[in-house]
């Protein structure tokens, strides 16, 4: 993606688009943060509820199918105390933990259930963190299209030049201030005073929504050139043949002159030469440093230095010696598209490439000369790395400088504006002052169709994937109707509901009634109210009693007996021998 950042109203969320990455595209969806980060959490909420659900699910299964099959004592009484505590995996796993030194002949089971809670929780708070690498893809939208702005470059008169070149420079800077990713560019020293480099831009890079494996390749070369510098060049002045044009009359010759004074800045002149396939232009680079003077010395061929005696109080003992080479360079630059290459400005040539028209047309405007060579007037007297060096008597720093540094920050700044290219065009300012046509508009003022058809990226914006935010609610209705579904099934998860605590407490309470009457006239005469005796009724998990008077039995604590279910009475005198017994839970 381009690697500025859009501007407000350049941009339209909750439109469904195509998000280009890597070499494809995925369907998505943006919002705005506010909005995201909302969604954001209501997701992470469901991601929860999905594995509670699905918890719930092995709990109904593991517990109906342990209790049908004749436990013991013990996992009789694990199994129910899971049941009642499932809503709750972190109470399960320490409960069921408590059993494991006392259940020898069966300790798997307690240990199953431990592990299983324990699992169950950890992903209840790891799942929602994971969950960002799925529903998150980034941080870009579709492009507004009346945000967009094409200036033509074509048939302009000198004063639309001048307002073009203005328009541009801005963007230029933006290119030059940003940093661009490790191994993105190759720079590099060859012998004979060479400079080689190189760099491409992915579909994905220049934010295409359906043609991300689009690849333009950028190669270039640059050479040292001693033989282009006219001898005859007076003081102070360096006279060059243009690209060695010994033949050249003198008002072509070009020039450069220590009256150019700052610090050293090029100077370009251009040829192009294209052919069906490939787009070959070739350029020079002046480096205007002639007598400049410099705190450090340098053998660097742009900056090499002599003495200079004059400027020793003014800390600058040094300054750049005349006939500093030239370079000639050349570059090519093709598109690659799915096995089929074109020129640079013939993209329409690649048979089946998805990209409007009015697209490849701005393409073809913004990329028809080698993109470092308009990125080095724009910069003007910032173009070189030596600039940085700068200082205030306009000298420099010459041993700190070198023309392979000074080519680096060119083609870094190039493959950044050529990166950033079809953003910029979001990015113009005041275009109303300027009398240049918009390409991309139509004569009533309307964008043409396909123009948009690409993304923008901005801090303020989430881009969520639309199948992610699809599969997970319908995941978690999917497992809500599932739990409910095998809820209802007669057998054999309808005996689960035997298992709830209140219906354990209504059997518990009919069992110390029935003891209870069929023990002593004293008994029975102590035996709670009368209604009592009329049984619960049973709905599913629930157990209910007709009779508002206080229940028969309470659960009790002694250090003797330990917990226990005891009956409520009114103490009768009654021989020790018939006093009520306790019942055990």
């Amino acid at each position: 993606m381009a690697a500025i950042e859009a501007l407000n109203g350049t941009f339209l969320t909750l439109k469904r688009f195509s998000m280009p990455t890597g070499n494809d595209t995925r369907d998505a969806v943006a919002l705005s943060l506010s909005d995201g980060t909302k969604l954001v959490s209501a997701y992470t909420l469901m991601i929860k509820w999905i594995i509670m659900h699905f918890w719930a699910l092995v709990v109904l299964c593991g517990v109906a199918f342990f209790i049908g099959r004749k436990p013991s004592h013990n996992r009789a009484a694990v199994t129910v105390q899971i049941w009642n505590t499932h809503s709750s995996p972190t109470n399960v796993a320490l409960l069921t933990a408590r059993y494991i030194l006392h259940m020898r002949g069966e300790i798997w089971y307690p240990i199953m259930w431990t592990i299983l809670a324990v699992i169950i929780v950890t992903s209840s708070n790891v799942a929602p963190i994971l969950l960002t690498d799925y529903l998150l893809i980034g941080n870009s939208a579709p492009v507004n299209p009346i945000a967009i702005y094409v200036p033509d470059i074509v048939n302009n008169s000198n004063q639309q030049n001048i307002e073009l070149y203005i328009l541009q420079i801005p963007a230029t800077f933006r290119a030059a201030s940003a940093v661009p990713p490790a191994d993105s560019v190759t720079v590099s020293e060859a012998g004979n005073l060479t400079i080689n480099y190189s760099y491409q831009v992915s579909g994905t890079e220049f934010g295409l929504q359906h043609a991300p494996d689009l690849v333009l390749k950028i190669e270039g070369s640059c050479t040292a050139e001693y033989g282009w510098w006219d001898p005859r060049s007076p003081l102070y002045t360096d006279y060059y043949f243009p690209f060695g044009d010994t033949n050249a009359a003198l008002l072509d010759l070009w020039a450069v002159s220590t009256r150019d004074g700052g610090p050293p800045f090029p100077k370009l002149n251009l040829a192009l030469q294209s052919s069906d396939t490939r787009s070959n232009s070739s350029y020079a680079m002046l480096v205007s440093s002639i007598g400049r003077f410099s705190v450090s010395s340098s053998t660097d061929p742009w900056y090499q230095t002599g003495h200079s005696p004059g400027t020793a109080a003014e800390g600058s003992p040094f300054n750049v010696t005349a006939g500093r080479p030239p370079l000639s360079c050349w570059e090519t630059n093709t598109w690659f598209y799915r096995g089929a290459s074109a020129n640079v400005n013939n993209l329409t040539s690649i048979p089946n490439l998805v990209l409007p028209g009015i697209l490849q047309q701005t393409l073809a405007s913004s990329l028809g000369v080698p993109m470092i060579f308009n990125v080095a007037i724009r910069l003007g007297r910032s173009a070189l790395a030596s600039s940085a060096t700068g200082l205030p008597n306009g000298g420099f720093d010459a041993g700190r400088s070198s023309v392979y540094q000074d080519m680096q920050h060119l083609v870094q700044t190039s493959y950044m504006a050529t990166k950033n290219l079809l953003a910029e065009t979001t990015m113009y300012q005041d275009i109303d002052l300027y009398n240049l046509r918009n390409i991309v508009a139509n004569p009533d003022g309307s964008i043409i169709d396909g123009a948009g058809d690409f993304v923008v990226s901005s801090p303020d914006l989430m881009t969520f994937s639309v199948r992610t935010l699809i599969v997970i609610p319908v995941v978690l209705v999917g497992l809500l109707i599932l739990n409910i579904i095998v809820g209802l099934v007669p057998t054999p998860w309808r005996m689960t509901h035997a298992l709830h605590a209140s219906v354990l407490y209504s059997h518990l309470h009919e069992a110390a009634l029935a003891k209870m009457n069929a023990g002593t006239e004293a008994e029975k005469a102590s035996a709670v109210a009368p209604g009592a005796n009329t049984p619960y009724t049973r709905r599913s998990a629930v157990a209910f009693h007709g009779d508002r008077t206080a229940a028969p039995i309470k659960p009790s604590y002694t250090k003797a007996g330990g917990l226990q279910w005891v009956p409520v009475t009114k103490p009768v005198a009654q021989p020790a021998s018939e006093r009520p017994s306790q019942v055990s839970g």
